[in-house]
């Protein structure tokens, strides 16, 4: 899928969409995301979505982007 499209429905990577066929048109339609919620600092309650990634991971993914 395009980068312009993801970026139009608010996707990112590992994200789900429904995809139905209206006559001649396509329809996607994200699937909404499961959201664990745990207590954080405080006692808040957080969204623990998906697994976060550190600072070595970043970088190499930056560099691996640039032109």
């Amino acid at each position: 899928m395009p980068k312009s499209l993801r970026t139009a429905l608010g996707l990112s990577g590992g994200d789900e969409v429904e995809i139905t066929l209206e006559g001649e048109r396509i329809e996607l339609v994200p699937v909404p995301r499961k959201v664990n919620l745990q207590k954080g600092p405080g006692g808040l309650l957080v969204s623990a979505v998906g697994v976060g990634i550190g600072p070595d991971e970043v970088r190499e993914e930056l560099e691996r982007t640039r032109p």
